[in-house]
């Protein structure tokens, strides 16, 4: 499977998981270079923007992604 698009600037990864390099490599394996789609992050993205995606918003975080989609549409 093919990269996810928003790896190369995707602030979860590359500002907010310096310190964890093991969590990191591992979420990226999961997430970013396997079923993207099933990432939190990119749920958000896809519906509304790259700038709309909570800078802490963790990628396993599929319900609160869900529930922030929700709430947009509704404002």
């Amino acid at each position: 499977m093919s990269e996810c698009v928003c790896l190369p600037t995707c602030v979860f990864f590359n500002n907010q998981m310096d310190k964890m390099p093991s969590t990191s490599k591992a979420m990226k394996n999961t997430y970013c270079q396997g079923n993207y789609s099933s990432c939190a992050r990119h749920m958000v993205f896809i519906k509304l923007s790259k700038d709309e995606v909570p800078n802490d918003l963790f990628p396993h975080q599929q319900e609160r992604a869900k529930e922030f989609l929700k709430n947009q549409k509704q404002s």
